[in-house]
């Protein structure tokens, strides 16, 4: 979001003519993307999406609509 706030706000008031887009930025982006991305699928894994220990686990479970 800092990123994205730096090319609407500040780059136009810098640079005049409109925002210059370099190698640099897409290559930064697609970084922090990909590393966020490898500890997302890095973490999901291990945990339970299932909750295991909630005490009110069974009767949710029995729960008719």
């Amino acid at each position: 979001m800092q990123m994205l706030d730096m090319y609407i706000i500040v780059l136009p008031a810098l640079h005049g003519t409109g925002v210059h887009l370099s190698i640099w930025d897409l290559l930064s982006l697609i970084a922090i993307g990909a590393t966020l991305g490898f500890v997302y699928l890095r973490i999901v894994p291990r945990t339970s999406l299932f909750p295991v220990r909630d005490p009110r686990l069974i009767e949710s479970l029995n729960l008719v609509n």
